[in-house]
């Protein structure tokens, strides 16, 4: 049976869940916060009451709205929130939180792309949400299009919607980096949160030490290279190519990722101003002008070691 504070904080977390869910419907990015009140909740009740409270909210949150939205984006994030409260209290080490978080996640996205397509008759396209996705691009390019007329902004507004026109072909790496975007981001604020209470929770590695390996780097390349020869001899198995054209995006976002890491460092060790640290951040993000740069200085880093560099001349 269930005591009454465990009943009390079950009801109130069912209740911030269900309108943490009724917004990121309306705001898609808060959908990453879903988890949160799992997490808690998690890590201060048992297993039953968890299970409980998500069972009511998704009850709830399916009869408010969608059906269908609620399995394919409420569910994975309950899921993922209990697993990471229970892995919390457990005292797993941050390693093996993040990367089992990252795998259940991963796996409830592609079941609920299966079950949609399967059971529901719901079209790839439509199950992603990627036809909404084209169309708010394709509105959303006209208006800059209007205002922006120079050369080189319509050549970055061609490449970006070549890549919205051919995203079908990149879904399982957008997977990926949408799960363990949404993984970190959870922890990340479930972190700050607990340890605001005293909770020994483990910290997320420092992002400067943080590194892309040359080794991964290279399994990756060569499974590139191939997937390449083997689609150069048996061009009918068209799912190798699909395969090849994934790690290669793999690859590309994995050293973007370094290269925005010497970013951070550079700006954290010469820009002292906090505020103006971020809006370079974002600026820089948000350019694709730099883009090329990054790239190549997150290439360079993965061989030969900038950041040191970096802190060296800093001291």
């Amino acid at each position: 049976m269930f005591n009454t504070r465990s009943i009390a904080e079950g009801s109130l977390i069912t209740a911030i869940s269900i309108i943490l869910f009724w917004l990121s419907y309306w705001f898609f990015p808060l959908i990453f916060f879903c988890s949160l009140p799992f997490i808690f909740l998690s890590y201060r009740h048992s297993i039953k009451i968890n299970f409980l409270s998500l069972l009511i909210s998704f009850i709830l949150a399916s009869l408010m709205m969608n059906p269908f939205s609620t399995f394919a984006l409420f569910l994975p994030s309950g899921f993922l929130g209990i697993f990471i409260g229970y892995g919390i209290k457990a005292k797993w080490n941050i390693y093996k939180l993040l990367f089992v978080g990252f795998v259940i996640l991963l796996f409830f996205q592609v079941l609920d792309i299966m079950i949609s397509m399967i059971f529901f008759k719901i079209p790839f396209e439509k199950a992603l949400g990627l036809d909404v996705y084209k169309e708010s691009w394709q509105k959303s390019s006209e208006l800059l299009s209007k205002y922006f007329k120079d050369k080189e902004f319509q050549e970055i507004i061609n490449l970006q919607g070549n890549f919205v026109k051919n995203i079908n072909l990149f879904i399982p790496t957008l997977l990926i980096i949408s799960a363990f975007t949404q993984v970190i981001t959870n922890y990340l604020i479930a972190e700050r949160v607990l340890r605001r209470f005293q909770v020994d929770i483990p910290k997320l590695p420092n992002i400067e030490s943080l590194r892309v390996s040359k080794k991964l780097l290279f399994i990756l390349f060569l499974f590139y290279i191939i997937s390449g020869i083997t689609y150069s001899f048996l061009k009918t198995l068209s799912w190798i190519q699909y395969l090849g054209i994934n790690i290669y995006l793999l690859i590309q976002s994995l050293v973007l990722l370094n290269g925005y890491i010497i970013l951070w460092i550079f700006l954290k060790n010469y820009i002292m101003v906090k505020w103006f640290r971020w809006l370079l951040l974002i600026f820089i993000i948000l350019n694709p002008i730099f883009g090329s740069i990054i790239f190549i200085v997150g290439l360079i880093d993965i061989f030969y070691s900038l950041r040191e560099k970096i802190l060296m001349k800093r001291e």
